[in-house]
């Protein structure tokens, strides 16, 4: 079988692809210092949260980075296979997990910036009680089954948690990550008047390619996007989560003058 190539008329983008993806796998998880923005969100999250803020965006971005380092090597490795389904897949889930880190730390308005956060805590505790009440029921995997105590931790967090921000519904909450998306765009790299492009493809992103992961027909037989543009968006904005963090967890004494605050983090600063 002939290893793919890309189209000679789209060597730029998938050079782009190429490099965003690089981008994104050769750098290190964020580690907030004292004193950062992030460490500031941080603190300002229910102590009752089971997981905390800063976990649950480093794993944002080791997701990121994984689907990215596979994505890379079914596109550019030895034996390049091109943007298949299962490329397209991941690259959904690179989008929702690059996804949660622009809409936890991209707005410019720090009180819409706190909101944010504790919504991604949220959705985070909600999804971890769901996940343990189904395994509390377990009668064979007995090592999967939560103690009584810890599902008992996790309700009570879980209650704490929706108080100060009850979860949205999945298109609500995915209308408004894309929305949060679409914004990051010139901060991104991506040509500001491209805004609207980028919201519109990152949600056909996520429903296209979300129908491929579940196998539904409909994806298939209507067709994904030019692969070539929703690969490029979803490269860009993944290595852009990541410079994001990145400046988010410098401590005040790091940021001169002249260096980039919180709300202005080009891609290739």
């Amino acid at each position: 079988m002939q290893p793919w190539q890309p189209p000679p008329d789209a060597q730029d983008a998938w050079m782009a692809i190429e490099k965003s993806l690089l981008m994104l796998t050769g750098s290190q998880v964020p580690q907030p210092r004292p004193g950062s923005e992030l460490d500031r969100l941080d603190r300002e999250m229910p102590d009752a949260a089971v997981v905390g803020l800063t976990n649950s965006l480093q794993q944002a971005v080791r997701t990121a980075q994984e689907c990215a380092r596979s994505m890379g090597d079914a596109l550019f490795g030895e034996q390049p296979r091109g943007p298949g389904p299962a490329v397209l897949i991941l690259a959904r889930s690179l989008l929702l997990a690059s996804g949660r880190v622009i809409y936890a730390l991209g707005a410019e308005d720090d009180e819409v910036r706190l909101a944010h956060c504790l919504q991604v805590i949220s959705q985070e505790s909600g999804s971890l009680l769901q996940g343990m009440e189904e395994a509390h029921e377990f009668t064979q995997l007995h090592s999967l089954r939560p103690s009584d105590e810890f599902l008992a931790e996790v309700k009570s967090a879980n209650k704490t948690v929706q108080k100060l921000s009850r979860i949205r519904g999945e298109r609500a909450m995915l209308r408004e990550m894309a929305q949060a998306i679409s914004e990051a765009a010139g901060p991104a790299g991506l040509p500001a008047e491209f805004a609207p492009t980028v919201r519109e493809a990152a949600l056909w992103v996520f429903h296209c390619y979300s129908g491929m992961a579940h196998g539904y027909a409909w994806s298939f037989e209507v067709g994904a996007g030019d692969p070539s543009v929703d690969l490029w968006i979803v490269g860009t904005l993944g290595a852009f989560a990541v410079r994001l963090m990145t400046e988010m967890c410098r401590a005040p004494e790091e940021l001169g003058p002249d260096d980039l605050g919180p709300d202005d983090v080009p891609l290739d600063a």
